[in-house]
């Protein structure tokens, strides 16, 4: 309903791109009936992101909200209310009740309320009580967006920077505010909740030692630690799951006080952030899975994404986008939350970028987007072109992509894991995918997937590979790449090992550039067909049970499956450098499976040649984006269809699930 933009502020800085005059704190008049003749039902309004309109204890000021709240139902709309509690008025800040957020670098407050703070979940349910009881009936609001925590009320922590500082300027007149990112975790009260779920995990402190390594005499000594030990990683991983879960807690403790106070609206989980690093502390499966006993939509806010990312093409913008969208819509999908999605500020969105968006809707499984008005009535022509294609559709996909959340977890500089996610945007080119982590696996998600694909992780729990065998040994196909090493947490290599074929007397052998000698080519065609396709490295000493597909020329294994039960693991020995020659492994995988056994089931290839045209596989058709700079010609069901640039399109047929 109204654009977040802030003025310039004496600092300098321009909040979100506009420039001076060009804010809107209302629709313009014209824009509801283009809105409206767009399929548009709902409008939302934000309210004060850092400070909220309690204006001195228990005297609440809805005036605003009431007119655009009635503007909205005058124009023929739904209302839904994105409203914000977590940066508390003044006079609250200057309460005794009233605990910050701080940086554990620095111990440097902001006025945004701790997570563990003993009094956020009554202060939260004071504001929520105050606004049911002034909206909740007839002329109330169609839904809520839940203003968690953070910047903008995502399920995440505070991030700041220039635009965060600028925005406590404008907010609250709060000059030169401390705020950078970081862990927000240094008050007392989050010092003594680490302390207490850490003892609690493993039962007594000194089971605590024995799994830490450490020789604490008393919970007041234990403390955060600053950085992972790669030979004693336990320490970090606990305080990082602890981060991460504290704000699941969080957002989990809103949501059942406004489905208590709401029974029958809808609620919406924002979550932002786009990439996944650390001190986000947003946990991408574990907030879907929270929010499903409470009955709450997820809206992703990472939408949207040729408009990022400049240094890239179209396509690859949204390549790299695609990795980062499935996190969410696969664990929404595999726990049942329904699907929002929503582009990122500011929205200056073109033809393309419109276009893409609205194949991502469909591609992800989502129920409805959300979109700033601005890029609606702009784009108009593009949402009258799709009108018919926007219908709720589930995509058909079987192949699913590992995300392998303990690495991440010890890299804090990294915001994605690099091999998963350039690897998964360029196998977006040929196939198309899901994306599971260990918390999926360990929930059993792996049932739902035929063939699961793992980029270059080098930790995982013992429980995850555990988890990957017995789907494997139930019919299931594991891509493996590069080998390792890969141990568990506490340093043990022998699982993935088992999974792989390797035997104690299993090693690496590096050679100069030699051609690879196919020995099935009936399973790797695609690898076969490859031209100048090259390695520097085989494996010799495998596990009897191992069958060599490749070799290198003096022998030694390039590619090879080992059995477990009715499934297959499939190992490609080249590292990073090599990663097209396990791509072709993995088409292959995907498309010729059943060349290695006729159990195993094949995709078929609708679209599986490297191109910039995209597919995704729903119950009735085939849609294709085209992000190719000329039209291209796709074939399916019996049908050749000519795709123009920058364009979707769809040949319908009933597809089998």
């Amino acid at each position: 309903m109204n654009d977040p933009w802030m003025p310039t502020t004496e600092s300098g800085i321009k909040g979100h791109f506009y420039q001076e005059g060009e804010r809107q704190t209302e629709l313009p008049s014209d824009w509801y009936s283009i809105l409206s003749r767009l399929g548009v039902t709902m409008l939302q309004v934000d309210s004060e992101h850092h400070t909220t309109n309690e204006t001195m204890p228990g005297v609440w000021d809805w005036a605003l909200y009431d007119r655009l709240f009635e503007a909205i139902r005058n124009g023929g709309f739904q209302a839904i209310f994105f409203p914000h509690w977590h940066w508390p008025p003044d006079w609250y800040e200057d309460s005794d009740e009233f605990i910050p957020c701080r940086c554990l670098e620095h111990d440097e407050a902001i006025p945004c309320i701790s997570p563990w703070s003993p009094h956020a979940k009554s202060w939260f349910e004071r504001c929520i009580n105050a606004m049911a009881e002034h909206y909740d009936g007839p002329d109330g609001v169609a839904g809520i967006y839940l203003g968690i925590h953070g910047d903008w009320g995502e399920a995440m922590y505070p991030l700041g920077g220039e635009v965060g500082v600028a925005c406590l300027e404008y907010g609250r007149g709060l000059k030169d505010a401390h705020w950078h990112p970081d862990f927000w975790c240094n008050d007392p009260c989050a010092r003594d909740d680490f302390r207490r779920t850490a003892i609690r995990k493993y039962g007594s402190l000194t089971a605590l030692n024995d799994v830490w390594q450490s020789q604490y005499d008393n919970a007041a000594q234990l403390d955060f630690p600053r950085t992972p030990d790669p030979d004693n990683p336990r320490p970090w991983l606990d305080f990082i799951e602890w981060y991460y879960d504290s704000m699941t807690s969080l957002s989990a403790m809103v949501a059942e006080l406004y489905r208590r106070r709401f029974p029958n609206l809808l609620l919406m989980l924002p979550l932002g952030g786009g990439t996944e690093a650390l001190v986000f502390g947003q946990d991408n499966t574990g907030l879907p899975k929270a929010m499903k006993p409470f009955n709450v939509a997820i809206r992703s806010t990472a939408s949207g994404s040729t408009q990022s990312n400049r240094q890239y093409s179209t396509a690859e913008k949204f390549q790299r986008n695609y990795p980062i969208l499935k996190r969410i819509a696969s664990a929404c999908k595999f726990y049942g939350n329904e699907l929002w999605l929503e582009p990122p500020w500011p929205p200056k969105m073109g033809r393309t970028a419109t276009v893409t968006k609205l194949f991502e809707v469909l591609s992800c499984g989502a129920v409805a987007f959300y979109d700033w008005s601005r890029n609606i009535v702009e784009n108009a022509d593009v949402f009258e072109e799709y009108a018919e294609l926007l219908t709720v559709r589930t995509p058909q996909v079987d192949t699913a992509i590992f995300f392998p959340a303990t690495s991440h977890r010890l890299c804090p500089g990294q915001s994605m894991p690099e091999p998963f996610w350039e690897g998964a945007a360029d196998i977006r080119r040929v196939l198309d995918f899901d994306v599971v982590d260990e918390r999926l696996i360990a929930d059993g998600a792996l049932a739902g997937y035929r063939v699961l694909i793992i980029f270059g992780t080098d930790v995982v729990e013992a429980e995850t590979i555990a988890g990957i065998t017995a789907w494997v040994e139930a019919g299931g196909a594991v891509l493996l790449d590069g080998v390792g090493p890969v141990r568990t947490v506490e340093g043990d290599r022998a699982p993935y090992d088992a999974l792989a074929g390797m035997a104690p007397e299993s090693g690496m052998v590096e050679t100069g550039p030699a051609p690879i000698e196919v020995r099935h080519d009936v399973f790797l065609q695609h690898l076969a067909a490859t031209e100048h396709c090259i390695v520097h490295r085989g494996y010799t000493g495998l596990s009897g049970d191992a069958e060599i597909l490749a070799a290198s020329g003096d022998g030694n294994a390039v590619v090879w499956q080992c059995r477990h039960g009715d499934g297959t693991a499939i190992v490609c020995a080249g590292d990073w450098g090599e990663r097209r020659v396990y791509y072709e492994i993995i088409r292959d995988a995907v498309y010729n499976l059943s060349a290695l056994a006729p159990s195993f089931r094949d995709a078929p290839a609708y679209n599986d040649h490297w191109d910039d045209c995209f597919s995704t596989v729903t119950e009735d058709g085939i849609i294709f984006l085209n992000l190719e700079p000329v039209a291209v010609e796709k074939t399916a069901f019996g049908r050749t269809l000519s795709i123009e640039p920058n364009a979707i399109a769809i040949i319908s047929a009933d597809v089998p699930g």
